[in-house]
């Protein structure tokens, strides 16, 4: 396999099951605009992407609409629903075993970079990524952000990661996620343990597939 200097990872899905926090927060959020979403399937195309995008495709909101949803979302995220989650079994010591085999570790996630920070230090993580990268907080109520955005994350954490990061691969767990690397001329390892369907990762062309983050080990540790 090819020798990488840096390796990115996307958060939700990939590092950490994030589920159950974005499902009741988004529901919360939906219930201000008298969408009543009873089922946890339905919600689960929301982990990941920006949220203008997917409320624009699922339901056809107005830019009013969508607001009042997100800031709903967002009081109710902020305040209790980052923290319902829980690490994926093995993910921690992957990374933890990659930053002590001399990998350069990145977060490249499309998540408000805040909440990322704050997860990542809740994880005890942190001192394993030489850069956390997330979103900026206002995209989230910004219409004009698309479904490239998480092509401009990726370039951003390539930027600070500086001079030498590549070769890079990104690991995810969404078709946002290698079509971003794929633009960004890295690699892309697909995870099939997470949100996005193996039909979508697999018609996004990822150069690696991993059902599992031993998968993962096998790919980026070879001696594991």
């Amino acid at each position: 396999m090819k020798q990488y200097q840096s390796v990115l990872f996307d958060l939700d899905g990939t590092i950490s099951r994030s589920a159950p926090g974005i499902i009741r927060s988004l529901r919360y959020g939906l219930a201000g605009v008298g969408i009543d979403e009873p089922e946890d399937a339905a919600l689960t195309r929301f982990i990941g992407p920006p949220l203008n995008v997917e409320l624009r495709a699922a339901y056809g909101l107005p830019p009013e609409a969508i607001e009042r949803v997100i800031s709903r979302f967002r009081d109710r995220y902020e305040s209790e629903g980052i923290f319902e989650c829980e690490l994926y079994p093995g993910i921690a010591e992957l990374i933890r075993s990659c930053a002590a085999a001399g990998c350069r570790l990145a977060v490249a996630s499309s998540k408000p970079e805040p909440h990322v920070r704050r997860l990542m230090a809740h994880f005890g993580l942190a001192p394993c990524f030489a850069v956390i990268s997330g979103s900026r907080i206002e995209d989230e109520l910004d219409n004009r952000t698309g479904a490239d955005n998480k092509d401009r994350v990726i370039a951003k954490t390539l930027a600070l990661l500086g001079e030498g990061a590549r070769p890079a691969l990104m690991v995810g767990d969404t078709k946002y996620d290698i079509l971003g690397a794929h633009h960004n001329g890295l690699d892309a390892a697909a995870v099939t343990y997470g949100y996005g369907t193996r039909a979508d990762l697999t018609a996004a062309g990822p150069d690696f597939i991993a059902d599992s983050p031993a998968d993962l080990a096998r790919l980026l540790l070879p001696q594991a």
